[in-house]
């Protein structure tokens, strides 16, 4: 609770603020790995001088999607701005001269606030909604900056959204397929024709499965989804075919079949021992497989695995 102008306002239901979808808190986003860091710890002090918002110590688990970084809740509770912490105030007719972020989930002043419209990140993760938003000015600049920068995981999506969502099922395929295939591609003499047959999204092969929030919009809006399974078919058939890829392809651990394999296919077990067999194969090589036994046993009888003093 804060006062403005005499008045007992509520910091998380802001008056005469739109309440739909307020409170970014409500949604538990999963924290960046520590290898995607590097992308989200922008110092915020090149946006705006004169902000506090840039005070936010840097951390390896600073969780941008959600917009955590730029809240300051002591302002709230003083009912000032979380941006310059100027005391929030009202026009003559009582009308507020602020606004509420849709990112920061806080109160700004209209000095601070000018109604700019960005995607909201955590939206977009939790509910697949890309409609652009108000938020403060501070918020617009630093969203624009991470638009482009492939900083998400599939795996930061809700799962039940992903599993509702045939687009996202899909996406989560062709990604893990272009991180099998990216170490084909990596050893490959014949890589740079490669990468001219397939143009801008190249990139995806030295991205290990990352996205930048601008890739995301484009595969529930647009057809960048098709786009890249298109691409792990074009790649997928460059490596069964190259001389070169084919001389990294693997045996049947099972049966010795002459067919190659590789980890991409559809056919191919991956078993967490690093073997590889077709799936026909899979359940001879579990009962086989030495770390598979391991870990039956230890989830029937993890005592057995302790050894008495």
């Amino acid at each position: 609770m804060f006062s403005i102008n005499g008045q007992t306002h509520s910091s998380c239901e802001p008056r005469n603020v739109e309440s739909q979808g307020m409170g970014h808190n409500r949604f538990m986003t999963p924290t960046i790995n520590s290898g995607e860091s590097e992308y989200c710890n922008s110092d915020l002090a090149s946006h705006d001088n004169n902000s506090d918002l840039h005070s936010h110590p840097k951390s390896k688990s600073t969780n941008w999607v959600s917009g955590t970084l730029f809240l300051h809740a002591s302002c709230q509770k003083n009912g000032k701005c979380a941006t310059c912490r100027e005391q929030l105030t009202s026009n003559m007719l009582g009308r507020p001269k602020y606004h509420y972020c849709r990112y920061t989930g806080a109160l700004h002043c209209d000095s601070c606030h000018q109604l700019e419209m960005a995607v909201i990140p955590h939206r977009v993760l939790q509910d697949l909604d890309c409609r652009p938003a108000k938020v403060c000015k501070a918020a617009k600049r630093y969203l624009d900056q991470m638009f482009d920068i492939p900083c998400i995981s599939i795996s930061m999506f809700n799962s039940d959204v992903i599993q509702k969502n045939r687009m996202l099922k899909d996406l989560s395929i062709s990604l893990k397929q272009l991180e099998y295939m990216s170490k084909y591609v990596e050893i490959c003499s014949n890589r740079e024709r490669l990468e001219q047959t397939i143009g801008d999204l190249k990139r995806l092969l030295t991205l290990r499965g990352l996205l930048s929030l601008h890739d995301i919009v484009e595969v529930l809006l647009n057809d960048l989804g098709q786009r890249i399974s298109k691409l792990c078919d074009i790649v997928g058939k460059h490596i069964i075919e190259c001389g070169n890829c084919k001389s990294s392809a693997h045996q049947c651990s099972i049966c010795k079949s002459t067919e190659l394999l590789f980890e991409f296919q559809k056919t191919t077990f991956v078993c967490k021992c690093g073997e590889m067999c077709h799936h026909k194969c899979s359940e001879l090589h579990r009962s086989q497989c030495s770390r598979t036994k391991k870990r039956l046993m230890f989830s029937t009888n993890p005592q057995s695995f302790y050894k008495p003093e």
